[in-house]
């Protein structure tokens, strides 16, 4: 999927302002569903075939990950799709962002005890 640059910079700042809310225990997941930039409420993620929530008015939804590969996929409201494939370990946390109105997907794994400043390119 093609980032584009001015969604992602939305998705970046919506990241930041929730970042508190993220994963805070063993193998949780947190997914976000923008379109072009805006959050999306009442969409459905799947994550291995299962549904695992509905999103909120931030779009997002939290759930359990366990170690492996996984596939996660939400259907915005007008249809559009997005996929990610991804694999994580034990202990570890996943954020996913979805931006299903420019097609933008952007996935991260890291530990539990890794500060942000660490996760930096």
């Amino acid at each position: 999927m093609k980032l584009v640059p001015s969604a992602l910079a939305r998705i970046a700042f919506f990241l930041c302002l929730f970042a508190g809310s993220a994963a805070q225990a063993d193998n949780e997941l947190i997914v976000y569903v923008f379109s072009n930039g805006a959050p999306v409420a009442g969409v459905d993620v799947t994550v291995d075939g299962d549904v695992i929530g509905s999103t909120r008015s931030d779009g997002s939804v939290t759930g359990d990950l366990s170690s492996g590969g996984h596939a996660i996929s939400v259907e915005g409201l007008s249809g559009e799709t997005g996929v990610v494939r991804f694999a994580s370990n034990s202990g570890q946390l996943a954020d996913v962002i979805f931006d299903v109105g420019s097609g933008a997907a952007l996935v991260e794994v890291h530990s539990v005890t890794e500060a942000a400043v660490d996760r930096r390119d």
